[in-house]
């Protein structure tokens, strides 16, 4: 990982700026870790692997195959994390040819491995990416068939309107003021795709409002992190329930029904 400090709180905008950089102890121990679990305990649970690439990778195509391999039948799902600003050269795989390349090798060792063949492998990409780019991956997707796609990860851009003294800080910003920019590269993408393709709606989501926009948006899914940080763990309760009033209201009886409506 980076250097130490690298996690930055932004108390008065309910954000986080990180700068780890996948500090982590390797395959090895997470297979240790991930053997360990009792994932008969685990029936309404999901456990997902998160792959990224290290900084001083040679062969990333080959670091991710590794991974997949290895820790993919631990988990009921996969992320691929092409996305984090915080490893040099990760970002440049969401660019076309390179983002290709990475599916169909991923896609080939899946095959290659029985034990992998129904998991889904999801592609987590950049808030920050242009419409260009974002077309790109869209036709990517839809060409190769990938499960879907997480929008987002964090992003380098910095509203003007935060407070923290910790707002220049170097890294990836995530929280309240991500949720702008994630929902709008969310809600691109589902017309993009003209809602082919499974989405997970992260960033920014603090409420059962901004849950409910999110899905409005096209996500499929929600994730969240940082509220977990700044309300604990049983903001995930009162999020589901907001978001069941705010259904009731509008007359929807199941949450498929919403997905995409305001696209």
């Amino acid at each position: 990982g980076n250097i130490k400090p690298r996690i930055f709180r932004l108390k008065e905008d309910e954000a986080i700026i990180n700068h780890l950089g996948f500090n982590n102890k390797g395959t090895e121990k997470a297979l240790e870790k991930l053997r360990k679990l009792n994932f008969s305990n685990l029936s309404n649970g999901v456990v997902g692997i998160n792959i990224g690439k290290n900084k001083d990778s040679e062969n990333v195509i080959e670091d991710y195959c590794y991974c997949l391999e290895k820790l993919g039948p631990l988990g009921h799902y996969i992320t691929i994390n092409i996305s984090s600003p915080n490893t040099p050269g990760l970002r440049d795989l969401q660019l076309r040819g390179k983002i290709e390349v990475l599916v169909k090798a991923l896609q080939k060792k899946q095959d290659e491995l029985d034990n992998l063949n129904k998991k889904p492998i999801f592609f987590k990409i950049s808030p920050d990416l242009n419409d260009e780019q974002l077309r790109d991956i869209a036709l990517m997707a839809l060409a190769n068939n990938i499960a879907g796609l997480i929008i987002s990860n964090t992003t380098i851009e910095r509203p003007k309107n935060l407070l923290s003294k910790n707002k220049n800080e170097i890294g990836g910003l995530s929280g309240k003021p991500l949720f702008v920019q994630s929902t709008l590269s969310l809600k691109k993408m589902f017309s993009l795709t003209n809602g082919q393709i499974l989405l997970i709606g992260v960033g920014g989501v603090s409420n059962g409002n901004e849950c409910y926009e999110k899905i409005k948006s096209g996500a499929n899914l929600i994730q969240l992190y940082t509220a977990l940080i700044f309300q604990g763990p049983k903001i995930v309760t009162k999020i589901k329930n907001e978001l069941v009033d705010l259904m009731k209201t509008d007359g929807f009886k199941n949450i498929k029904e919403v997905v995409g409506k305001d696209t």
